[in-house]
Order: structure tokens, then sequence, then C-alpha cells
């Protein structure tokens, strides 16, 4: 290989490694909750929500977007401590803006935000719920992607009944094409799970 060429050579490696270092810099990364029976759990790096790994809870993946789609964290990618990249993800989720609306005087949701439906891992998220709400026992259902429904634990028989009925319509609707996550309302106290209910 003569001078010319290997010069040629390390400088095309030199702009690539820049190359690649600025994208991997620019990379956001998210949690993404999915459905428990998810087929590509197995290839990704997941954690389950609460340290459940059963069906309905849902598990947690993590990913960024890029302009051409939606890429996740396999577990064939080199040098991933899973610790560190959840803290990472929810960092990075709780920095995101999101506008409540209310179903009822005791009922909200956001939606519409990629990441609607994640916040709710969020710390900070649901101190902003129970404050809003006046309490600290909450009942927040993630029943697709982009949408999140969050309302006091003891609500009256009327806004439990139209809070039920919202969670069950959206389950049933797949007009937006967004992945269904769960059927089960999560009960929480200070933010901790305390339980769940099933919506048919």
């Amino acid at each position: 290989m003569s001078i010319v060429s290997k010069v040629i050579l390390a400088t095309s490696i030199s702009l690539l490694a820049n190359y690649t270092l600025a994208n991997e810099a620019k990379k956001v990364i998210y949690p993404v909750l999915k459905n428990y029976d998810w087929p590509a759990k197995k290839h990704a790096v997941i954690n389950n929500y609460n340290n459940i790994d059963q069906a309905p809870i849902p598990v947690i993946a993590y990913g960024y977007d890029t302009p051409e789609n939606y890429v996740f964290i396999t577990k064939y990618d080199k040098g991933i401590d899973v610790q560190n990249l959840h803290q990472q993800a929810i960092d990075n989720l709780c920095v995101r803006k999101y506008e409540f609306k209310n179903i009822t005087e005791n009922a909200l949701t956001i939606s519409g935000d990629t990441y609607s439906s994640e916040m709710f891992l969020c710390p900070s998220f649901l101190e902003a719920v129970e404050k809003k709400l006046g309490t600290n026992k909450l009942q927040v259902s993630i029943p697709r992607r982009t949408i999140l429904y969050v309302a006091k634990a003891d609500l009256s028989k009327e806004e439990s009944e139209k809070f039920m009925n919202v969670v069950a319509y959206t389950l049933a609707d797949d007009s937006y094409g967004n992945a269904l996550i769960t059927n089960l309302v999560i009960e929480l106290e200070d933010g901790k799970m305390t339980g769940g209910k099933l919506v048919n």
C-alpha cells in the first residue's frame, strides 16, 4: 500500500470514528412499555415493571428514535449496564413536557406524545398527579402506547364506572394503531404498586 493510500485510509477511519461518536452522542434513550407477551423481548434489554415477571404486568424496554425508525437496545449491544441504562432513560423521560386533561373531576389523562404512557414511571410526574388530585393513592391505566389514564383510588361509583369505561373503550379501539400494553389498572400508594384490577 502506498503512503498516499495509507493516509487516505487513516483519514477515512478517523472520519468514520468521529461520525460514529457524534451519532452515539445524539441518541436519547427512553423507556418503552410493552405488553408482557411482546415477541421481541427475548432479544431486547428489558426490565419487568415492579420486578414482577408475569402477565399482565408490562415489560420496560429501552430505545431511541432515528429519522427512519425506532431502535430498541438489544442484548447483543456491547457494554450495556442495565441499571445505568434504566436510570438514563428515566432521567430523559422526566424532562419531557405533558399536559393534563380531565376525564372527570378526579380522573385525568395525558395523551398524544410518543412517551405519554411511560410518564407514570417518572417519580416527579406521579408527585404532580398526587398534588393535582390531592391524594397519594392512585389508579393508573396504560392500555395502549401514547396514552395514560390516572385517577384517585377512591372514586365515586359513577366516576369509577366512567373511568373504567374509558379504559375499556381504549383497549377495544385499535383505530389509531397504538400497540396494546396492558388491561391491568395499576393501584399505587406513594408511587409504589400495591395492587391492580383487570379491565375486560
